[in-house]
Order: structure tokens, then C-alpha cells, then sequence
């Protein structure tokens, strides 16, 4: 049995690999276990930085858990420390624990004691990745792709197309898809929300709005990012903050983090707090 998440089930679904008489093995596709919330960010809506397991519990009790979980946090005990045990108990049985990431993998065994965890990207296709010079570039497009929402980085876009706006810099956005506010971007002309998408018209997508960069701002380190794999095999450079499994797998070297945008973007007073990052 191979349990790829137990978000949506009561915490009895672990006893099923005992009752059918098999072993399990458990891929760790984000921080539930280590955090009711999934993707360790809080209600400033930015990654929280992994605080005290005080702060974590006064963080639970204050925002929830996840809104698609099933269990509640008094469902383990009602404190964080009751939580990561349960799961370090489940996981401990497992033959294996993958994560998509080492950075996932270390971020997890700062609180649960595995033996048995290893680090494996999720298998793809390979491709060539080889991004385009920007050098001749007039406007620079920069594309969010998906479902923007705060976990997202919207809040991350609207502050760089407002401020790209009023001063009238060589910069547009493109979102391919939609975001969790697209009203918001009705007074901004140099946005372009396209709407839902089949993942097959994204390749057409991104070519007929001529994107050069996929801004992949996530406020949670990623534990793989889907998206990442989209934009390199479509040759985008990478905007991307310095946290998770996305630089992670890219070459420094292909990456415009958040400094390096700032400046092609000539925001020299922007900035994102990153709570130690």
C-alpha cells in the first residue's frame, strides 16, 4: 500500500495496511505531518519560519488547521508536540518515506526521528532546459502559472505590478490561469489574467503571450513544484525565492532570485520581509 496523503481521512486509515495484511510505504508531499496547517505558513501568509513549538501551538489554535483536513487538532492530543508524534509513530512503520526533495526530507526529520526516509524526485520525462537570452528583451514578461493564490505568491504579484505600473517600467505579467483575487488587477492594464486552462493549450499558452520568466514566488518552501518542471521545459528563466525544493533543483546560475528581479525591475524600495529565510 502506498499512501500518498492522509489529509481528507480520519487517522484510522492508518490501520488499513495492518488489517489487509501489507506493508506501506508513505510519500510526503508537503508538512502535515509536521504541521496541521500543511504548508507551515501562518496568517501573515507567509512561511512562518519554523518557530517554537509554543508559537506553533498558539498558531493553531489561533488560524486552524488545514481547511481540507479531517482531523482536528484535538483529534491528536490538541498541542503540535501530540501531532508530529503521532505521525513520527505512523511514518516509523512504513517501509519507506519518500520526499520529492532533499530540503523537504531535512525540513522533516528536524522533528520526526525516521530511519527510513530518503529523498527521491517525482520521475518526469528529461528535457533540455535552456532559457533564452533576455538581452534584446523590450517588455519583460513575467508569467504565473495556475491558481495564484496567497500561498501562492499573489501577494508577491501585486506588489510588483503596482509598483511596475507607477512607474512605467518595461515589465508586464501574465497570468496563465487565474488568481484568488483577479478583480484586484482590473485597474492594472500591464496584467493579463488568462483564465482556467487544459494542462496541453499551456505549452500554446505560453508561446502566444510570449513569456520570457515564470515567477515562481511561493511563500512555503515547496516540496517539489509541478509548475517548475512546466516552465523549464517551456526554456523560462526562473524568479523564484530562495526557500524549498525550487532552487533546489535548478542551477544557480539560471535563477533571477528575489534581489536580482528587484533590480531588472528597478525596485530598489520593494522588498518582502523573509522572516529569516
Amino acid at each position: 500500500m502506498h499512501i500518498h496523503h492522509s489529509l481528507e481521512f480520519d487517522k484510522s486509515i492508518w490501520d488499513l495496511p495492518k488489517e489487509l495484511g501489507v506493508t506501506y510505504d508513505v510519500t510526503l508531499h508537503d508538512y502535515y505531518s509536521v504541521c496541521p496547517r500543511a504548508n507551515l505558513v501562518d496568517e501573515s501568509e507567509v512561511y512562518c519560519g519554523e518557530p517554537s513549538l509554543n508559537a506553533c501551538n498558539r498558531c493553531i489554535k489561533k488560524n486552524g488547521v488545514h481547511e481540507s483536513s479531517l482531523l482536528q487538532f484535538e483529534d491528536l492530543g490538541g498541542s503540535i508536540t501530540s501531532w508530529r508524534e503521532f505521525y513520527e509513530d505512523k511514518l516509523q512503520r512504513a517501509s519507506n518515506v519518500f520526499t520529492p526533495s532533499h530540503d523537504t526530507k531535512d525540513r522533516i526529520l528536524r522533528y520526526l526521528d525516521l530511519n527510513n526516509i530518503q529523498a527521491k524526485y517525482h520521475p518526469e520525462p528529461d528535457f533540455d532546459y535552456q532559457p533564452k537570452s533576455l538581452e534584446n528583451v523590450k517588455i519583460l514578461n513575467i508569467t504565473f502559472i495556475g491558481a495564484i493564490g496567497p500561498h501562492k505568491g499573489i501577494n508577491v504579484l501585486k506588489k510588483y505590478a503596482k509598483h511596475a505600473y507607477k512607474f512605467d517600467l518595461p515589465v508586464k505579467f501574465t497570468v496563465i490561469g487565474y488568481t484568488s483575487d483577479d478583480d484586484f488587477f482590473n485597474d492594472l492594464p500591464n496584467v493579463t489574467i488568462t483564465g482556467e486552462y487544459n494542462r496541453e493549450e499551456l505549452n500554446d499558452l505560453i508561446v502566444k503571450h510570449e513569456c520570457h520568466v515564470a515567477g515562481l514566488f511561493s511563500v512555503w518552501p515547496e516540496t517539489y513544484s509541478y509548475t517548475l518542471s512546466e516552465a523549464m521545459r517551456n526554456n523560462l528563466h526562473v524568479a523564484c525565492f530562495d526557500l524549498g525544493a525550487i532552487p533546489e533543483r535548478l542551477d544557480s546560475s539560471l535563477i533571477l532570485d528575489h534581489k536580482n528581479l528587484s533590480t531588472v525591475l528597478n525596485m530598489h524600495e520593494f522588498y518582502l520581509e523573509k522572516r529569516g529565510w
